[in-house]
C-alpha cells in the first residue's frame, strides 16, 4: 500500500475541531516535511488557536499526525500558496 502525506487544515469551531481542507503533498516523507517546516505559524498552539495545519502520514484507511502548527488568516492564504507550489513541483516535475 502506498503511504501519502497531507497537509489537512483545520477550524476551531464552536462544537469542537473541524477540518476545512486537505491537500495531498506528496508520496516521499523527505519532500513533505521539507515543505511542511516551510511553512508560516508557529509549533506551540495556544488554547484560543482558531486555525491549524497537521501533516498526515496515511497508508491505506490509518493515518497519523506527525506534525502541527498554528497560523493566522494571513498566514494561512500563504501557507495555502506554498504547498500548492510545492505539490505542483513534486507531481509535475520532480519525478
Amino acid at each position: 500500500m502506498e503511504t501519502t502525506y497531507q497537509i489537512v487544515i483545520q477550524m476551531k469551531a464552536l462544537d469542537g475541531i473541524r477540518e476545512i481542507g486537505r491537500f495531498l503533498v506528496s508520496t516521499d516523507k523527505e519532500f513533505a516535511f521539507e515543505t511542511f517546516n516551510s511553512l508560516k505559524g508557529k509549533t506551540t498552539l495556544p488554547e484560543n488557536q482558531v486555525l491549524r495545519l497537521s501533516l498526515l502520514e496515511t497508508t491505506g484507511l490509518s493515518g497519523i499526525i506527525i506534525g502541527i502548527i498554528g497560523c493566522n488568516l494571513d498566514e494561512l492564504s500563504e501557507n495555502c500558496k506554498i504547498i500548492t507550489r510545492d505539490a505542483f513541483k513534486f507531481f509535475n516535475l520532480e519525478k
